[in-house]
């Protein structure tokens, strides 16, 4: 049978791997996913980027991605798209976000905060060289109003919509 962590006893002595049953491992709380996915979304010079696959498995198999209905590798695509565009992104929760349960749905509407970093192609003017064409380092800040579904499958959250409001 199943070690469980009240018989931890025996099975250092046996040698038995010590197994959680599911039924008590604690499911996150929704705020506690949204700060996951962002953490997994940011990428800086101390925070190198999560894997896309972990970004990923936050989602349902299909869903409204911002305005567009996307399974894994439509998302894929995108994220990677945006990565090599932006490949410096820091994101943060302004304000409070509101949680609102809607059934077998939680509903999180949160203002965004981010930076994004990338290179521009620019021309510098160099005395006794003239004009030369550069990549310059640049970020811009912004602010967006967020809404985000999630369903909850068995104990894991789920990204079921996500969009600009």
């Amino acid at each position: 049978g199943l070690q469980t962590p009240r018989a931890r006893s025996v099975n250092l002595k046996v040698d038995f791997p010590v197994l959680t049953p599911t039924s008590l491992r604690r499911t996150k709380s929704p705020l506690d996913f949204l700060h996951d996915y962002l953490s997994a979304s940011s990428s800086n010079d101390d925070h190198p980027a999560a894997p896309v696959e972990r970004v990923l498995s936050m989602f349902d198999q299909e869903v409204s991605y911002f305005g567009n209905r996307l399974n894994h590798e439509g998302i894929r695509n995108d994220i990677e798209s945006y990565n090599k565009t932006y490949d410096q992104r820091s994101y943060q929760i302004a304000g409070t976000p509101r949680v609102t349960a809607q059934g077998v749905l939680t509903v999180l509407e949160y203002d965004l905060k981010f930076t994004v970093g990338f290179f521009e192609r620019t021309t510098i003017n160099i005395p006794g060289i003239g004009p030369t064409e550069t990549n310059t380092r640049a970020f811009r800040d912004g602010k967006l109003s967020m809404r985000m579904v999630l369903q909850r499958a068995e104990r894991e959250w789920r990204i079921q919509r996500i969009e600009t409001r």
